[in-house]
């Protein structure tokens, strides 16, 4: 009966109506509401919850196959209690509303205080940033004068950092280059549920589409749950989300009203009412290929405990859009395709992507799940795993998202993303000892320096530019008469070929592994890219002291080319999925297929 459901060969409703008939129960969409006293996480997973009047107490049951069968056999007994059957989507939002105020006090306390961004001081963070441009200003000066020779050896001690993130760097990309190994297939039989959680903010270009891709991914319709996170002010998205006739599993989660506004908040709110052992997140433009949550299980299910997490590949599906998709492009896959994956294959603490990222449900809640008040809680959460001793794993399969295509939005969350980085370095800096007594040297220094060196060039790098270029039109030769000046020339230059060497190697391999390597020559904008950055940098300082929790909405479904670039690599990556399994000489039903899908299945989002 559940795959009948699941497949639509029969609704919810009619079901419903069916077994209320043949157990002589009432059947309704208007349920009286749950007990104040039951837990609504754990209600809504046993699929019920207590009703008590004084007239009595009243079990209210959203049934599916193994509840129904049950039932029948206690009624055979006659040892049936009063029930009331309704439908999974009533018996959600009765409990969501019943229990809005703990689950919204809840969604926001499950990160310990300590590691936890709700309470920042940034006076550290203000300090360091007046340091170096303190110093970089003096050494503007005479390179002889006391002071611009101190300012001159606080800016050189940056280079080890900066030595150290590209030798991290390098070492990723290099590493990234080995081979990758399939899992061991699962039979259907076996696979577990899987929960997929969809934060959604007035989203209604992309809806379609997104439901569209989500029903479409290759995995037992019984066993995927599906929960859209739809904040409780957004009544548009939930008239809109209702109106497209849901597929069975789709849910929509009322996400009760609090702060701060944050999508950590909504999927921790969310968290318990996950019934799948495995979970994962999507966007609202994300086109996963359709295979990425077998993948993803079959991997899990050939991986050590301590793996916490799988990290899936993003790229840019619109990158024919303008300029700037082309540069978030190459940014993206040099980051996902070539760093991250190797950070993960030596064990390296793993900043996560906000999306695709795949965990045991289990792990989730007990290291806490998201800081509700980080706008960047994936590398705030990649980070916190590597302090439990958890790994991040690279997981071979591509979630294709939409990049601004305009200035101004990528401006705005670029600022969400480098102010979220902020918090995150000041929260876990604060707790560098702990860092430095679970983690091996070379992961500690990893962990370090890179996100250090990232912020610091984010900030900088146009100042730094500006310095060389004084340099460099200063009558003055190389080194000059001071060995002062020796040192700050051979600084600059040093910093100068490490930085393009640290970005030029990892985009080399991972256009190679892509086959896009005609697309490399849009390095040449690199230096726009950076002052770019810094200006946003810059905004997320102001406004990490201002408005430290505000949350820069990306809008998405502007692009007119994503659809386009999206298709054929869905198609490709179902032709590979086919030849693997006849190269392994796998069974037909084993493929990475769901036969009782296909007539719902495309290829185009």
């Amino acid at each position: 009966m559940d795959l009948a459901v699941a497949e639509a060969w029969v609704t919810e409703t009619a079901f419903l109506t069916a077994l209320a008939r043949r157990l002589r129960c009432r059947s309704t969409t208007s349920p009286p509401p749950p007990d104040r006293l039951t837990e609504p996480g754990m209600a809504f997973l046993r699929r019920g919850y207590r009703h008590t009047a004084p007239e009595g107490s009243l079990q209210v049951i959203a049934p599916n196959a193994a509840i129904a069968d049950l039932l029948l056999t206690w009624q055979a007994q006659n040892r049936l209690p009063a029930i009331v059957l309704t439908p999974e989507q009533v018996l959600l939002d009765a409990l969501v509303q019943t229990h809005a105020v703990p689950v919204a006090e809840m969604a926001v306390t499950t990160v310990p205080p300590c590691f936890s961004a709700q309470k920042l001081d940034p006076r550290p963070l203000l300090a360091f940033v007046g340091l170096i441009l303190f110093c970089s200003l003096a050494v503007l000066g005479s390179t002889t004068h006391p002071l611009s020779q101190v300012a001159i050896v606080v800016l050189i001690s940056f280079t080890p950092i900066f030595t150290l993130a590209a030798l991290s760097v390098l070492t990723a990309s290099l590493l990234s280059m080995s081979p990758e190994k399939a899992p061991p297939r699962l039979p259907e039989a076996v696979l577990p549920d899987y929960t997929l959680l969809v934060p959604l903010y007035r989203e209604d270009r992309v809806l379609p589409h997104l439901i569209q891709r989500l029903d479409s991914l290759a995995y037992p319709a019984p066993r995927k749950q599906v929960l859209f996170l739809v904040e409780a002010d957004d009544w548009e998205t939930r008239a809109n989300l209702a109106m497209l006739n849901l597929p069975p599993g789709f849910l929509i989660f009322t996400v009760p009203e609090g702060v701060p506004r944050t999508k950590p908040r909504a999927l921790n709110a969310a968290l318990p009412f996950a019934r799948g052992a495995l979970i994962t997140v999507y966007d609202a433009e994300d086109a996963p290929e359709e295979d990425q949550l077998r993948l993803a299980a079959e991997t899990f299910a050939s991986a050590p405990p301590r793996t916490g997490c799988l990290q899936a590949r993003l790229a840019i599906a619109n990158q024919a859009d303008s300029w700037v998709t082309r540069r978030f492009a190459q940014d993206y896959l040099a980051l996902f395709d070539c760093i991250k994956r190797g950070f993960a294959l030596a064990g390296w603490p793993v900043a996560l992507g906000g999306s695709s990222n795949h965990f045991r449900t289990e792990t989730l809640r007990a290291v806490g799940g998201w800081d509700a008040a980080n706008v960047t809680e994936d590398a705030d959460l990649g980070y916190r795993l590597a302090l439990l001793g958890l790994a991040v794993e690279d997981l071979a399969s591509t979630t294709w998202e939409e990049a601004p295509i305009h200035f101004k939005i990528w401006r705005n969350q670029r600022i969400r993303w480098i102010k979220g980085w902020y918090q995150t370095m000041l929260v876990h800096g604060r707790h560098w000892r702990f860092y430095w007594a679970r983690l091996d040297r070379l992961a500690f220094i990893a962990g370090l320096s890179v996100p250090v060196a990232l912020m610091t060039a984010a900030l900088f790098m146009p100042l730094f530019g500006f310095l060389a270029g004084y340099r460099l039109l200063s009558p003055l030769p190389f080194g000059g008469n001071s060995p002062w000046q020796v040192a700050l020339d051979t600084n600059l230059i040093a910093l100068f070929v490490i930085g393009a060497i640290a970005e030029v190697v990892p985009m080399a391999i991972a256009h190679h592994r892509r086959g896009w390597l005609k697309r490399l020559p849009w390095l040449v904008l690199v230096p726009i890219t950076y002052l770019k950055i810094s200006l946003a940098a810059w905004a997320a300082l102001i406004e990490l002291w201002a408005r430290p929790h505000y949350w820069r909405k990306t809008p998405h479904g502007l692009s007119m080319t994503a659809n386009a670039w999206i298709a054929p690599f869905q198609k490709q990556s179902a032709r590979k999925a086919v030849m693997t399994s006849l190269n392994t000489a796998t069974p037909l039903r084993d493929q990475r297929t769901t036969p009782t899908r296909t007539s719902k299945a495309t290829t185009s989002p």
